[in-house]
């Protein structure tokens, strides 16, 4: 499923105009986006968490020269499913 495969099933859901559903879908998206980048967990009890989380350096071989390079630190977001076996 993409954004707009979404958009459309809350469309007909809920009655609502494309227009109104993608821009719904953005704001929703875009909140998110802003707590996770302000370092805050975002979670949905029965649905999972996004989360930022700093991806440590680490070395690895160049495939190309036989070289040994260290990679940087990076910060990632990161999505937890919630399951419910």
């Amino acid at each position: 499923m993409n954004f707009s495969e979404l958009a459309r099933r809350l469309a007909a859901e809920f009655s609502l105009s494309q227009a109104d559903a993608r821009k719904m879908l953005r704001f929703m998206f875009n909140e998110i986006a802003k707590e996770v980048d302000a370092c805050n967990r975002v979670y949905f009890r029965g649905f999972g968490s996004f989360m930022k989380e700093l991806k440590p350096a680490r070395k690895y071989r160049d495939p190309v020269t036989g070289e040994m390079k260290v990679s940087p630190e990076d910060l990632r977001v990161r999505f937890r499913a919630f399951f419910d076996y």
